[in-house]
């Protein structure tokens, strides 16, 4: 997206008191209840573990995640790109810190945890109807970050990108 776009889009959401409370509670929203979902799957599956069904494969639901959130944290600190609104005069919809856009951790980690449920819906764990759900929450944070100003378009697809490669890698081997 351009300079244009960013405004436009900024624009089109403040015009309406319901959609700038709508994209802003989802900013704010969509990660929080994929956070707690995560949470309340782990609780699950400790249950499982100790109810004799320990699996050393199944740690890769809490590494993979994990691993992700620390790597990704570690490359956009290096990285340090600035954000839309550094780089183009316009307000985001949400006051956030300078720097450090690429690439989107909360896309990412969003995905990390959506495909860590995924994974373990395949293998008959976890109800697949809610990773699936999971899933479609994870593109919406992308989504939001971008209607907000947070994030150009790479900063999200780089996110989304490092989650597959990453979860791909720790669950398929």
């Amino acid at each position: 997206m351009n300079e244009q776009q960013y405004r436009a889009v900024t624009d089109w959401a403040r015009r309406s008191p319901s959609r700038l409370r709508l994209i802003t509670a989802l900013c704010r929203l969509l990660p929080v209840t994929l956070f707690v979902l995560y949470g309340l799957s782990s609780l699950y599956l400790l249950f499982y573990f100790f109810s004799g069904h320990f699996s050393a494969r199944l740690l890769a639901f809490w590494i993979v995640p994990g691993l992700g959130f620390v790597s990704v944290s570690i490359l956009r600190k290096r990285i340090n790109a600035p954000r839309p609104y550094e780089c183009f005069s316009f307000t985001p919809l949400l006051s956030h810190h300078t720097g450090k856009s690429f690439p989107s951790r909360h896309t990412a980690c969003a995905f990390l945890i959506a495909l860590s449920l995924l994974w373990l819906s395949e293998m008959g764990i976890f109800p697949s109807a809610l990773a699936w759900l999971a899933l479609i929450f994870a593109l919406l944070t992308g989504l939001s970050r971008l209607v907000a100003g947070l994030h150009f378009v790479r900063d999200v697809l780089a996110g989304i990108a490092w989650a597959v490669v990453f979860s791909c890698f720790y669950f398929l081997f």
